[in-house]
């Protein structure tokens, strides 16, 4: 039987789509441009912040909104029983089951101020935007600890195994051991600010984002290993061949780089409005994912890759 020939109170063909893409949802509620996604460690959350100073809590499998409230540069613990995150020139250290404030960190104030926690441990690190110094607090108490100095901080990553600490500024990356608080080493190469900085799940490499460009580096040595550039930025050091290896990459600057827990891929997400996706072995590029509608300015991989 022909469809013309179906009443259209009995049937209505539906508008199916004839090919599908990799997007499995699309979570909306804010209302500005969206600087930061997360997962919790248990996948059982999704964060989300806002340019107004929103923060978004998400059932990523349902797509149901959680919770809200204000605040700027949210990082879940590694238990996922903590939300870290800053408001008020302070750092708000919020249960998530109790849904109540539990520490509350001073030292900061009206400056811009990250966090990031530890993996394996209590420590918490915290650092202003453009600041000289970042401060590693004890996040079940509220103490601080140690304050390692670096000046013009743009970003900290810890290793996985809580041993090393990870902060980029204009033009460098220093790793300290955080069991002695001294720098290990000094990681030098980019022409531009550091803005992103990422281990691998072995703690042997470490990714590097900066203007147009993701470097990857050999812990054990303290050596560059790949570059994968950008197109549209000539960097002197390519053309002599001092780099291992030099590939087509992003057209602008590079805001946020993550290695996959499995460690077979390698994300970068850039102002091109792009995410590419690489071999971190190889320096291949695997995938780019493209979205018209703003600046890529933060990318992460589920927890099961």
């Amino acid at each position: 039987m022909l469809c013309k020939d179906i009443p259209s109170w009995i049937y209505r063909l539906l508008n199916v789509e004839e090919s599908w893409g990799a997007e499995l949802q699309t979570l909306e509620g804010h209302s500005g441009r969206i600087t930061s996604v997360a997962f919790s460690p248990n996948n059982q959350l999704l964060e989300s912040l806002c340019y107004n100073k929103t923060i978004k809590l998400w059932d990523p499998k349902t797509g149901e909104l959680r919770q809200t409230f204000k605040g700027y540069s949210v990082v879940f613990s590694p238990n996922s029983q903590l939300l870290a995150y800053r408001f008020d020139g302070k750092i708000m250290l919020w249960d998530i089951t109790t849904g109540k404030l539990q520490q509350i960190l001073g030292g900061h104030y009206d400056r811009s101020a990250f966090v990031a926690f530890s993996p394996k441990s209590q420590l918490l690190a915290s650092f202003y935007l453009y600041g000289d110094t970042i401060k590693l607090w004890d996040s079940m108490t509220g103490d601080l600890q140690r304050t390692l100095e670096h000046r013009s901080v743009r970003s900290m990553a810890f290793s996985p195994s809580s041993q090393l600490l990870a902060t980029g500024n204009y033009s460098s990356i220093k790793l300290w051991d955080l069991t002695t608080g001294k720098l290990q080493h000094i990681l030098e190469g980019h022409s531009y600010r550091v803005e992103s900085v990422a281990f691998s799940p072995d703690s042997q490499l470490l990714a590097s984002g900066s203007f147009g460009m993701v470097k990857l580096w050999d812990l054990a040595t303290g050596k560059l290993q790949l570059t994968l550039k950008g197109l549209s930025h000539l960097d002197p050091t390519t053309v002599t061949g001092e780099l291992p290896q030099t590939l087509e990459g992003h057209s602008a600057s590079v805001q946020s780089v993550v290695i996959s827990p499995n460690s077979q891929l390698l994300a970068s997400g850039a102002n091109d409005k792009t995410i590419k996706l690489w071999n971190p072995t190889t320096g291949e590029l695997q995938q780019t994912l493209m979205d018209n509608s703003d600046w890529i300015e933060s990318v992460a991989f589920s927890p099961n890759s």
